[in-house]
């Protein structure tokens, strides 16, 4: 066998953008980078279009009651002597149109670079929406599996939508699956315009952009991938579950199956403090907190909150109704600690209060204090001074040095005003 059969390839090829293009890992890196920014610029993300059963359906049929002249959405074309049929999907025009405004878009398929480029012009006769970027089965790196490797985004900012789950092994958390759509096979009977499976699909991608830019707004970094993971629910709250792919169908290829009772009695009372407030009792005491305050170390912390969310995805929805009256979400960290242990306390502490009865955090991190959560604060209190009043409150009740997470149970007619400023 030739050195050149079996030595370890050292670039990867984008030949669907510039002939002959290759490019190392670190330029690929670099430019994945330089592209994550530039999008969330624009607040945009990356949304990756399989063709064939996601966008449309190709068949090759004698059927002499096809009139595709009849048709502006199924289209008749010739190749190696034979002919073929291609219909396009329901909404799929609207659906380019109002995603394009809120994604870049690329087409990825496994079919040849030839037949990708006759449905896309179909899709897009004028490339507004796909330019050159249109994957083939030509640029895959690995045989019979698409990847990410060849779209220069970083992964924490692309969608995939595609009806075929086994071809992107290693990239299931960036997929949304769709169902099937295979139009010449069930005697051309097709979906609904307004309540078809595009449809669907893109009410749901709008939810995910805007959860998306809220998180970064407040944090300037974000995950698509933890939010189809930790924030599924959210996502599809206001959306219906009606149509032929049901929500959780969607995320089949990823999501892990956690047992909710199992879950909050293994975790719950570590996480949620039961041994804190009985369920007889909503009010925790000076006592109490001086001498039953167990949490997560900062070693510990630093430690176990990156994987919280993975705990936590089972536990059930908070209820925003039972919010202290009055209550406001504060979020203070000291200037001084490190970027790394920032994002560690946002993350960690984001999971908690969105996905368990958690209403709020106090941490000493570097031996600053850290504050998350829903809070009854003075109105005359300034972000600039809000640091400072917490301090002297814990001082007040006795934990002058907290070294420990605290966590306050959500619960009906809770005041946490009361619990910390005496």
């Amino acid at each position: 066998m030739a050195i050149e059969e079996i030595r370890v390839k050292k670039t990867i090829p984008f030949d669907y953008l510039q002939k002959g293009l290759e490019m190392s890992f670190d330029q690929v890196e670099r430019l994945k980078d330089i592209q994550l920014r530039g999008l969330q610029s624009r607040r945009k993300l990356c949304l990756v279009l399989d063709l064939d059963h996601t966008l449309l359906h190709t068949n090759f049929r004698q059927n002499p009651n096809i009139n595709a002249a009849s048709h502006d959405d199924i289209f008749e074309w010739k190749a190696m002597g034979k002919v073929y049929f291609t219909k396009l999907r329901p909404f799929v025009r609207n659906f380019l149109e109002e995603a394009s405004h809120m994604f870049t878009l690329y087409v990825y398929t496994m079919g040849s670079r030839n037949y990708a480029h006759i449905v896309t012009d179909f899709l897009d006769p004028q490339g507004v929406y796909f330019g050159k970027r249109v994957i083939s089965r030509e640029d895959c790196t690995t045989p019979g599996q698409k990847g990410l490797d060849v779209v220069p985004v970083d992964p924490s900012a692309v969608v995939v939508l595609d009806d075929t789950e086994p071809v992107w092994k290693g990239y299931f958390a960036n997929l949304l699956l769709i169902e099937k759509y295979d139009y010449f096979s069930q005697m051309e009977l097709d979906e609904s315009e307004e309540e078809g499976e595009l449809s669907y699909a893109l009410e749901v991608l709008t939810k995910l952009h805007s959860v998306y830019f809220d998180w970064y707004d407040n944090f300037m970094d974000c995950d698509v991938r933890e939010l189809l993971d930790t924030r599924w629910e959210e996502i599809i709250d206001d959306q219906g579950v009606g149509m032929g792919t049901c929500a959780s169908e969607m995320r089949c290829g990823k999501r892990e199956r956690v047992d909710d009772q199992i879950l909050i009695s293994a975790f719950g009372s570590l996480l949620l403090l039961n041994h804190f407030v009985d369920s007889d009792s909503y009010y925790i005491t000076h006592s109490q907190l001086r001498t039953e305050a167990l949490g997560i170390s900062l070693a510990a912390f630093s430690v176990f909150v990156p994987f919280l969310g993975k705990f936590l995805k089972g536990a059930s929805q908070v209820d925003q109704a039972s919010l202290p009256d009055g209550s406001e979400q504060v979020f203070l960290m000291p200037q001084n600690i490190s970027n790394s242990i920032k994002e560690d306390f946002a993350w960690g502490t984001y999971i908690l209060l969105h996905n368990t009865n958690t209403v709020s955090v106090l941490i000493s991190v570097q031996g600053a204090l850290c504050v998350r959560g829903y809070w009854n604060t003075p109105e005359n209190i300034s972000k600039r001074n809000a640091l400072g009043w917490f301090e002297k409150q814990i001082k007040q009740i006795g934990l002058s040095n907290l070294k420990d997470t605290l966590y306050f149970r959500r619960a009906q007619d809770t005041d946490v005003h009361q619990t910390v400023h005496v």
